[in-house]
């Protein structure tokens, strides 16, 4: 084998296998980005890649655009998946999740607000992974890098103080669509999920902390992206709704396991 052959083995048998999961909904003018920053990312990633992209039962062409642009990418496996009609960011994510087959699993949102280079500057090296870390990206950490409109900043962290509130969760920031798993955690979190919409991570996030598993919030990147598919007052609402009957949920589920025993 070529010297520089073997070097380039060596390094990729410390790094772990990858999988990357993006849900899609009506995304045919971000795709090019998209493509763009998975490309690069693959090449610095020395270990096995995969990546899935899942389409959320979009409305416009942008899955057959897809298709036209994720191919070939040398030494990462591809998987496009499609359904219909559309069922939400949890559901999507849960799609693809359940497909992953490598040792840890990313999810990012298909805007790129945080490029998946992002873990490359969490991870200088492969002994600073965790292996039974879930790491979550937090817009909230004191060293983040955030570019966004004064107006929605503010509003967004209001929001963030009312999920944690209504939640409970001690997360400065839940729904950064920025998330490391180790992928056993990730289906496990996935298989069982009862919220498809916005509000999916408080689930994740409260039965990952049932079971004990440790949670680190780490600083990202994050680049505003116009066109958000999330409306702070419509959407808000719904969430707030979803979490207090996720909390009401959890809470019969505790009553339950309380008196069988």
């Amino acid at each position: 084998m070529p010297e520089e052959s073997q070097h380039a083995s060596e390094r990729a048998s410390h790094w772990p296998s990858l999988s990357i999961v993006v849900p899609c909904y009506n995304e045919f003018d971000r795709l090019d980005v998209l493509h763009h920053s998975l490309v690069e990312f693959s090449t610095h990633w020395p270990a096995p890649l995969q990546l899935i992209l899942v389409d959320d039962g979009s409305t416009d062409t942008g899955f057959e655009k897809m298709q036209s642009l994720f191919v070939g990418i040398p030494e990462t496996e591809i998987l496009l998946l499609r359904y219909a009609p559309n069922h939400g960011k949890g559901y999507a994510l849960r799609h693809g999740v359940l497909q992953a087959v490598n040792a840890y699993t990313l999810t990012m949102d298909a805007d790129v607000a945080t490029p998946p280079s992002m873990i490359l500057q969490w991870f200088q090296s492969p002994q600073a992974i965790g292996p039974e870390t879930i790491y979550i990206g937090s817009r909230e950490h004191r060293m983040s890098r955030i570019k966004v409109p004064g107006t929605r900043k503010w509003s967004g962290r209001l929001f963030n103080l009312f999920i944690r509130i209504s939640s409970g969760l001690p997360y400065l920031d839940t729904q950064c669509g920025f998330k490391w798993y180790p992928t056993r955690y990730a289906q496990s979190l996935f298989d069982n999920l009862i919220t498809f919409g916005w509000a999916h991570d408080i689930e994740l996030l409260w039965k990952a902390r049932k079971a004990g598993w440790k949670i680190q919030e780490m600083p990202v990147d994050w680049d505003h992206q116009d066109n958000s598919k999330i409306r702070l007052l419509s959407d808000g609402w719904k969430m707030g709704i979803e979490v207090i009957r996720l909390r009401w949920y959890f809470w019969k589920k505790s009553l339950q396991k309380a008196f069988q025993r």
